[in-house]
């Protein structure tokens, strides 16, 4: 690979359980690692996580794993461990039309954006190739930094869970493939 560029595979993990019941995850509630199928990256490359999916990231993939939280996903403040359907619509509605909109006590969509370019910033000069396995909305933004784009873009993108997406970066960062399948 060329000197001063990177190349990053992007590992969008399944969702928590809870998620998958229309219940809003809590920062702690792991990945269901179960349904990551054959999700699978280079040896001797380093692999990077969320704090929160750590553990789960680490057991499944039988190797060291660094945590940083910079990767963690939104988020919900005191909606989380709720249902959507319990939580008051006409926020609900704000929280998923307003990239600025925080739930009561969480982050907005626009923070976790700002902390996913600022990351990336970093990260882009101290690898040359690195893994990073994390939730979609993260994936998600990262595929919108590469492309210049903003929080407002997220509802134009879906990144499927148990895919690989691939970024490089020399001068500035580049999508190379979006929800790849494994196999």
């Amino acid at each position: 690979m060329a000197a001063g560029m990177i190349r990053m595979t992007c590992l969008a993990l399944p969702p928590p359980a809870a998620l998958r019941r229309g219940i809003l995850p809590r920062p702690s509630d792991p990945c269901d690692m179960a349904l990551a199928g054959s999700l699978s990256w280079p040896e001797h490359v380093p692999i990077i996580t969320s704090g929160a999916d750590h553990p789960a990231v680490q057991a499944w993939s039988g190797r060291a794993v660094q945590p940083d939280d910079a990767l963690r996903d939104c988020d919900c403040g005191y909606w989380a461990g709720k249902a959507l359907h319990d939580l008051p619509a006409d926020q609900v509605v704000q929280w998923l039309g307003d990239p600025a909109f925080a739930p009561p006590g969480g982050e907005s969509r626009a923070a976790m954006f700002g902390r996913v370019t600022r990351w990336m910033a970093k990260v882009s000069h101290t690898h040359d190739h690195l893994v990073v396995a994390v939730r979609p909305a993260v994936v998600r933004a990262m595929v919108l930094v590469a492309l210049g784009g903003t929080p407002a873009m997220e509802s134009r993108l879906d990144i499927v869970p148990a895919t690989r997406t691939m970024l490089v970066a020399r001068d500035h960062w580049r999508v190379q493939s979006v929800n790849v399948l494994p196999g």
